[in-house]
C-alpha cells in the first residue's frame, strides 16, 4: 500500500480530513506519471486511484469519480479482463460507491474482484482473502447476512503477510465508514 493510500485509510479511521497538501502531492505524482508513462498505462492508474482514495477519504465524491472510472479503464485495457491488478481499480471503484452508503452499487465490483483473485491467484490467498472480506462487509450492509457468512475468508497456509491485513482493515473501515457518514 502506498503513502497516499495509508493516509486516506488514517483520515477514514480517524474520521479527519486529508490535508490540501497532502492532495496535492498525489495529484503532482499523477502528472508525473502521466508524462513518464503515459496517459493509459497502469502505473498512471495507480496514481489516479491514490488520489481517489484521498478524495473518497475527504467525501470528495465528485472529484474521485472520474478518476476511478479512468483508471478502470486503462487497466481494463493495458492489463486485460482477468489481469489481477485490474481488482484493484474494481476495488476501487467498490470502495467509491460503499463509502458513498450505496452497497448495492458497490457489490458487483467486489463480486467481480473476487472472481478474478479467485482465477489468478487462487481461492486461499491473502488478497483474495481481504478481498472476499471486503465483499462480506457490503453484503452485511445490505442485510444479506447468510451470504456475509459465506464469504468470510479461509486462512491461507504459510500467509502472514502483514499487508494484506492491512489492505483489508482499509477496505472494511471505508466501507463501514461510508455507512455511518451517510
Amino acid at each position: 500500500m502506498g503513502r497516499f493510500a495509508e493516509e486516506a485509510s488514517k483520515a477514514m479511521v480517524s474520521r479527519t480530513r486529508v490535508s490540501q497538501e497532502m492532495i496535492a502531492a498525489a495529484k503532482k505524482k499523477l502528472q508525473v506519471d502521466q508524462v513518464t508513462f503515459g496517459m493509459d498505462n497502469y502505473k498512471t492508474s495507480d496514481a489516479m486511484q491514490d488520489l481517489a482514495l484521498l478524495y473518497i477519504a475527504n467525501g470528495q465524491f465528485a472529484e474521485a469519480k472520474p478518476l476511478c472510472e479512468r483508471a478502470y479503464e486503462i487497466d481494463l485495457v493495458s492489463l486485460g479482463p482477468d489481469h489481477h491488478n485490474l481488482t484493484l481499480s474494481l476495488k476501487t471503484l467498490g470502495l467509491f460507491y460503499g463509502a458513498q452508503g450505496h452497497p448495492d452499487l458497490a457489490e458487483p465490483f467486489f463480486e467481480k474482484a473476487l472472481e478474478i483473485m479467485i482465477n489468478t491467484v487462487g481461492p486461499n490467498h491473502y488478497l483474495t482473502a481481504s478481498t472476499r472480506s471486503a465483499l462480506s462487509s457490503v453484503y452485511r450492509a445490505q442485510g444479506k447476512h447468510e451470504m456475509a457468512n459465506m464469504m468470510e475468508p479461509t486462512r491461507s497456509a504459510g500467509c502472514g503477510c502483514l499487508s494484506g491485513i492491512i489492505v483489508l482493515f482499509m477496505l472494511m473501515v471505508i466501507i463501514v465508514a461510508g455507512f455511518i457518514f451517510q
